[in-house]
């Protein structure tokens, strides 16, 4: 199964601000990683990416005064088995689920990346 995961962030900065943001995929699971996360910006900054003493990808900037735009998305394997009698996150069984609730119409590619920057 793939998964789609991703995030936007708006900030509202009143000047200059140095960060340090922690925003990707955990280095644990960088083996499922099929289209990976890059931080983007808007308006751009210059993005310093390096590894903490923890193994986290983290990314150094100065954000700019004014409104900021923090965005990333991926494309990643799915996580462990929902095969019959497997249980998911939600504690549910593969047998227990349902899929029949999903619309045909609404089920698309989860990793069909659109409307990036």
């Amino acid at each position: 199964m793939k998964i789609r995961v991703g995030f936007e962030m708006l900030y509202d900065f009143p000047q200059p601000t140095p960060m340090i943001l922690v925003l990707g995929t955990h280095f644990t699971r960088a083996s499922d990683v099929i289209v990976p996360d890059f931080l983007t910006t808007s308006p751009a900054v210059e993005i310093t990416p390096y590894r903490d003493m923890f193994g986290n990808w983290c990314s150094r900037m100065v954000a700019p005064a004014g409104r900021v735009r923090f965005g990333a998305w991926s494309c990643q394997n799915g996580f462990g088995d929902v095969g019959p009698g497997s249980q998911g996150p939600s504690g549910v069984s593969g047998r227990d689920r349902s899929d029949q609730r999903l619309d045909p119409e609404d089920v698309h590619d989860p990793c069909q990346i659109v409307g990036q920057d």
